[in-house]
């Protein structure tokens, strides 16, 4: 419980209101059940009177909604009123877009997906076009969620690379013609709100501790091995993207065997492209089954995370590190045998674990981040009705 908030010195009617308010507001957005003035004053330990009058500004904001009893009883005496959260009132926008597609889903301030699309990328070595495109799909998300723009509040794009703070493009993950480019800009001129750029990697481990493998873990590394070798470092409860964005580009280190884990066969666990994926897939049902050489195969792509993973180890010695790749049933064996490999290579001891999300997870990760954005937005006192 929260609690209300006491004239102080400092603090006028006015912003006393405002805090309330978003005391009140917060404890609608716990909440996916309708509530009724009792539950709102033991949620906030504000008083009846407050709470009618600040439930009267939400409503006339559109924030708040008068609904039906949850269990359509009436009851004897007065009725009790029910009120409940309108969750499209904001919204936010996750772009992920790379060579292949461009996906867009909009979500509620809940974070509960309203709606998404996804078609094929039209001319990814051509930024500008690229991002109009992405543009226009994200609109037509909004019209299939049937939400004004007039309701985002954030946008978060998705993508490979090395990306600067201003969402400008550093070092382009594929293509050259990117570097530069101002990611962002196209999408605040179409949108007018706060638009930011980030790393799908690291997005992707946001995604993992916001409901994935690393939910309720502070401090963990993201590994992503194979063609898309890549990592995203969670220290404290925040992503560490280091100057420039360039924490956990490993595929920049030259020390680094990069043409070893792209023509791995197993490399295809972190491609994008299908026939990649399958190819890989392939050869773990081939290992699972008993076949030698695709055991050894498999034991020789894990060895390699192994030693990897045992630098990074001991350099920042996380208590988890997940690891994201298309294993599928093989996830087990997978697990298994990289612990040992992980002990033949004398690592120190962390919890390793396999993704949740696997291709999804910037896209998870954007609207985590798009919904800290909008919240911080729409919590500021000054925005308060």
């Amino acid at each position: 419980m929260s609690g209300p908030v006491a004239p102080s010195e400092g603090i006028d009617q006015t912003g006393m209101r405002r805090v309330n308010t978003a005391s009140v507001l917060r404890a609608f957005l716990a909440q996916s059940e309708p509530l009724t003035s009792a539950d709102l004053v033991e949620a906030t330990g504000l008083s009846r009177r407050t709470l009618e009058l600040i439930v009267a500004a939400l409503q006339h904001a559109g924030w708040v909604t008068e609904v039906d009893s949850p269990d359509g009883a009436a009851g004897r005496g007065r009725p009790r009123k029910y009120f409940a959260l309108v969750s499209t009132r904001a919204v936010v926008v996750a772009v992920h877009f790379d060579e292949f597609r461009v996906h867009t889903v909009v979500a509620d301030i809940r974070g509960e997906e309203v709606a998404r699309a996804e078609e094929p990328t039209a001319r990814f070595d051509d930024p500008a076009a690229t991002l109009a495109q992405a543009v226009e799909v994200a609109r037509g998300t909004l019209r299939s969620a049937r939400v004004g723009t007039e309701s985002v509040r954030a946008i978060v794009l998705s993508l490979g690379g090395r990306i600067s703070d201003e969402g400008v493009m550093v070092t382009p993950a594929v293509v050259e013609a990117w570097a530069g480019v101002d990611l962002c800009a196209p999408f605040r001129e179409a949108f007018e709100v706060p638009v930011i750029a980030e790393n799908d990697t690291n997005l992707s481990a946001l995604a993992e501790h916001w409901t994935g493998a690393a939910d309720g873990t502070e401090t963990f590394v993201y590994l992503i091995p194979g063609a898309r070798l890549s990592a995203s470092l969670f220290l404290g409860g925040s992503i560490h993207r280091g100057f420039e964005g360039s924490a956990g580009e490993l595929i920049r280190i030259r020390g680094v065997d990069i043409a070893r884990w792209r023509e791995h066969p197993l490399g295809g666990v972190s491609s994008p492209e299908e026939v990649e994926q399958r190819a890989a897939q392939e050869i773990l049902d081939q290992a699972m089954a008993g076949d030698a050489d695709a055991l050894a195969n498999v034991r020789g792509f894990l060895a390699g995370i192994a030693a990897l993973l045992s630098v990074i180890g001991w350099l920042l010695a996380p208590p988890l590190v997940v690891v994201a790749g298309r294993f599928d049933e093989a996830e087990a064996e997978v697990l298994e045998i990289l612990r040992e490999e992980l002990v033949a290579v004398g690592a120190p001891h962390f919890g390793v674990r396999t993704a949740r999300f696997v291709g999804s997870g910037g896209l998870i990760g954007a609207v985590r981040l798009a919904l800290d954005v909008a919240e911080r937005e729409i919590f500021d006192l000054r925005n308060m009705p």
